[in-house]
C-alpha cells in the first residue's frame, strides 16, 4: 500500500510539475503577445498623434494666415477711409 502510495504521488507530482511547466510557457507565450500588441498599438498611436499635431499644425498656420490677410487688408481699409474722412474734413 506504501509503495501504491508513493507511487501515486509521484505521479501526481509528475504530472503537477508538467501542467505548471505548460502553464508558465502558456502565460509566457501570453505576456509576449500582449507585449508586441501593445507596442505595435503605441507605435500606431504615436504615429496617429503626429500626423493629428502635424495636420493641427497645418490648421493653425493657415488660419492665423487668413487671419492676418484679413486684418491687413481691413487696416488698409481703415487707413483709406480716415485718409478719404480726412482729406474731406480739410476742403470743408
Amino acid at each position: 500500500m506504501e509503495h501504491q502510495a508513493q507511487s501515486w504521488c509521484d505521479e501526481m507530482e509528475r504530472q503537477t510539475g508538467s501542467w505548471c511547466n505548460e502553464m508558465e510557457h502558456q502565460a509566457r507565450s501570453w505576456c509576449s503577445e500582449m507585449e508586441h500588441q501593445a507596442r505595435s498599438w503605441c507605435y500606431e498611436m504615436e504615429h496617429q498623434a503626429r500626423s493629428w499635431c502635424s495636420e493641427m499644425e497645418h490648421q493653425a498656420r493657415s488660419w492665423c494666415y487668413e487671419m492676418e490677410h484679413q486684418a491687413r487688408s481691413w487696416c488698409n481699409e481703415m487707413e483709406r477711409q480716415v485718409g478719404s474722412w480726412c482729406d474731406e474734413m480739410e476742403h470743408h
